[in-house]
């Protein structure tokens, strides 16, 4: 699907002047995209155990927790993000090797070892396929985020 079938997303992925504006334009397409969402506190804690621990609580250990089966969390965080738990903690552990790499200052193994990838290729497949790019070779990039 092209950018340019959705325009939020489009004026999203623009060139910024500044990181506060990456910022700005995040917070405003999140809000947009929330607006009249509610999720329930079971299903927020259940995303933020993926992010706690980088994506690697299994999807199991999430249920067990929360006292509903596997197809209970996989329904709750697809209704609640749009991606199934396995596809989130991509996200999360992919975002989080990125950004061992860029503030951290990691060596590719290193970062491998610490994001929690089975080994350096595994993490540079990931790479290639979720940012098009090796975790050796990185883009300039702003990892806009917002404080814990």
């Amino acid at each position: 699907m092209a950018l340019n079938t959705i325009p939020e997303l489009h004026a999203l992925c623009l060139p910024a002047p500044n990181v506060d504006e990456l910022v700005e334009r995040r917070t405003a397409f999140v809000a947009n995209r929330m607006h009249g969402v509610a999720v329930d506190p079971s299903t927020e804690s259940m995303i933020n155990m993926l992010h706690v621990t980088g994506g690697r609580l299994p999807v199991a250990d999430i249920g067990r927790l929360h006292r509903v089966d596997v197809r209970t969390v996989q329904r709750r965080m697809v209704s609640a993000t749009g991606l199934t738990p396995k596809q989130m903690a991509m996200v999360v552990q992919f975002h989080r090797a990125l950004r061992l790499r860029l503030h951290d200052r990691l060596d590719v193994v290193s970062t491998a070892i610490e994001a929690g990838y089975a080994d350096q290729a595994h993490m540079s497949r990931v790479f290639r396929h979720m940012g098009g790019f090796s975790p050796a070779r990185l883009p300039d990039l702003v990892l806009a985020s917002f404080p814990i």
